[in-house]
């Protein structure tokens, strides 16, 4: 495994394994590598489906708008979707609602909404983010080459990916890593990064598993400690969670792993997405939806989309002509203060859950068991300090008059270690002093003899640390004493 410091300067490889950073990064060691082919014929266990015309119904709603000649670049996890044309920006809210923006989306070659106010975009080979007006660029390891895609917001400290000409980045406790592959199997490696896989804005379902295509069409699955790659063309990834993916190739569809062919009696498949726990597919001019386990048509649609935008609620945005059309299949719940399949520190949550109309109260479970409830109040029903339970992958359940929404999360493995107790001592025997760090440091040097002046200066130190140059003169600390210091900077710095 390799790794970048802060951006744009390139960090050397640290002294020790990297299995000893203790970092929250999904690659501990080599990656094993393996060709897979899609089909029950190469593997898969379960053989073929076939989803006939005597599946359910269910009725949608739909209310479609003109697009006027505007192009869709992207919708948010709640149902936001922009359309540019021109310098003119709109967004169309999941509500109904629309507005205009004040800055130009079409210069973007990808456009990742993760609001109705902000996105995150690739302009020029650079990731930029946008939000309430301000157009903000996002410094990358420029030796990596020119951006093609990205996965989560690409400020987060942990858990974005950046697909780039020269392979895959993973942000995680505020440094750029790159991944890397044996290329004895593939002759590049992830190099030729061209678009990852996305469900609800985020980059991984429970399964841990990142969807990576390359610039030649093939198709990487890699976990903590595999990485199998299919030879193209792959046309389109949608994450299934408790799945896998669905992977269209031409007007076939497979479902894994375990990998199985589905076909559809109504004809090819022509377009595959996938967001709010369903799978949707346009086969034969018709649209199916797969939801907890079982197939069924969509009805009330004016025609077949082509192309489908589904969002974090369980609704969509269908593409269909000149116009795009809201279908929804069940009431929507709004959940802000958490995002779906979110890898984050914090243990403790502040959720505004905006039920449907006519909800007085709204209930929440973790792993089955009440854990939150609030009466709504003007629309929206405040829960503070909604306790998200230990380390590792956790789902929210919430409940609102009938309806109700499932949130999975990744609570990131939270250190026990405090300043005074770990770090202080550290300090004291190889950075305190005048000459040093203080306290009243000479020549400039940063005063951290107070755990503040740790706290301010936290990505700095961790940055000089695994470049080896801290402390600079001295004897080195070794790699327990740098791993004490990591731990207490990623698992959230107590005092």
């Amino acid at each position: 495994m390799s790794y970048f410091g802060p951006p744009p300067a390139l960090a050397r490889v640290v002294p020790h394994a990297p299995a000893e950073l203790r970092l929250h990064h999904p690659i501990a060691g080599a990656l094993a590598t393996a060709a897979f082919a899609l089909g029950a014929a190469c593997g898969g266990d379960g053989g073929d489906e076939v989803v006939g015309a005597d599946v359910a119904h269910v009725a949608a709603t739909v209310t479609c708008t003109a697009t006027d000649g505007a192009v869709v670049r992207g919708d948010s996890p709640d149902g936001d979707l922009w359309l540019a044309r021109g310098a003119t920006t709109t967004v169309l809210t999941a509500t109904g609602a629309r507005h205009d923006l004040p800055w130009r989306i079409d210069d973007a070659t990808a456009l990742y909404p993760s609001s109705a106010t902000a996105a995150a975009a690739i302009v020029g080979g650079e990731v930029w983010t946008l939000d309430d007006g301000a157009r903000e660029f996002v410094p990358t390891p420029a030796t990596l080459g020119a951006a093609a895609a990205v996965c989560g917001p690409p400020i987060a400290e942990h858990g974005t990916f950046i697909a780039t000409a020269g392979g895959l980045l993973e942000r995680s406790a505020g440094l750029w890593w790159r991944w890397s592959a044996p290329t004895a199997a593939t002759g590049g490696g992830f190099d030729g990064a061209r678009g990852l896989a996305r469900v609800d804005g985020a980059c991984a379902a429970p399964d841990d598993a990142v969807w990576l295509t390359t610039g030649d069409g093939a198709l990487w699955r890699i976990t903590r400690d595999r990485a199998e790659a299919l030879p193209g063309p792959v046309d389109e990834v949608a994450i299934v969670p408790a799945l896998g993916a669905a992977v269209r190739q031409g007007d076939a569809l497979t479902i894994g792993p375990p990998w199985r062919g589905v076909g559809f009696t109504a004809g090819p498949v022509a377009h595959v997405a996938s967001g709010g726990e369903r799978l949707w597919v346009v086969a034969g001019g018709t649209t199916f939806v797969r939801a907890a386990g079982a197939w069924a048509i969509v009805d009330g649609l004016p025609a077949a989309p082509t192309r489908i935008w589904p969002d974090a609620g369980g609704g969509a945005w269908v593409e269909i002509g000149a116009q795009v059309c809201r279908a929804t299949l069940a009431p929507a719940i709004r959940v802000d203060g958490l995002r779906p399949y979110e890898p984050r520190v914090a243990s403790v949550a502040q959720l505004r859950v905006t039920p449907p109309a006519g909800v007085a109260e709204v209930a929440v479970e973790r792993d089955g068991a009440a854990v939150a409830s609030a009466p709504v109040v003007d629309g929206v029903a405040a829960l503070a300090d909604v306790e998200l339970g230990d380390g590792g992958w956790h789902q929210l359940t919430i409940r609102a008059g009938g309806a109700s929404r499932l949130l999975a999360y990744n609570l990131l493995q939270i250190s026990d270690r405090s300043w005074a107790t770990d770090v202080q001592p550290i300090f004291e025997a190889s950075c305190a002093g005048g000459r040093c760090h203080g306290p009243s440091p000479g020549g400039g040097r940063v005063d951290l003899s107070t755990y503040e002046g740790w706290r301010q200066k936290a990505s700095r130190v961790r940055e000089r640390l695994l470049r080896g140059e801290m402390p600079p003169s001295g004897p080195p600390l070794d790699s327990a004493t740098i791993d004490i210091v990591i731990d207490w900077i990623e698992g959230g710095m107590r005092p």
